[in-house]
């Protein structure tokens, strides 16, 4: 259900949005990864030492570079591509990569009702394509 109507910016049930959004903007304005995510997980109550804080910086770097959030999710749309267009090449069930594009581009969504949110920033779907390259 969560997929399907994401809540609003600033509405989230799962902290790890919160916190991930946190850390790229005080990354943005010039803290460390290491500080930024220090900061966001003692503000909402998650200790350093959480399987939360266990992130590698890569994509926070990443996102950081990057403009805003329009610009993560144009650039997540374009790994979903190239993973639905990997997973073709390599699985003999074309069926397979269309339904992991629309899962990705589902659980990802980053515009529902004119507000942003913040799904586009959960870590975990930012390996899929990484996954389907190794493949």
């Amino acid at each position: 259900m969560y997929a399907v109507l994401p809540p609003a910016r600033g509405e989230e049930h799962f902290v790890d949005q919160v916190i991930n959004r946190e850390t790229v903007e005080s990354m943005r304005s010039g803290a460390g990864y290491y500080p930024a995510m220090d900061r966001a997980l003692r503000r909402h109550g998650g200790a350093v030492s959480s399987v939360r804080a266990l992130r590698l910086p890569a994509p926070f770097l990443l996102w950081r570079v990057l403009p805003g959030p329009r610009a993560v999710w144009l650039l997540f749309v374009g790994l979903v591509a190239v993973t639905a267009l990997l997973l073709l090449d390599v699985t003999s069930a074309a069926l397979i990569a269309p339904l992991v594009a629309w899962y990705l581009l589902n659980a990802a969504r980053p515009h529902i009702g004119g507000a942003w949110v913040d799904q586009d920033l959960i870590v975990e779907l930012w390996v899929v394509p990484a996954a389907a390259g190794v493949l």
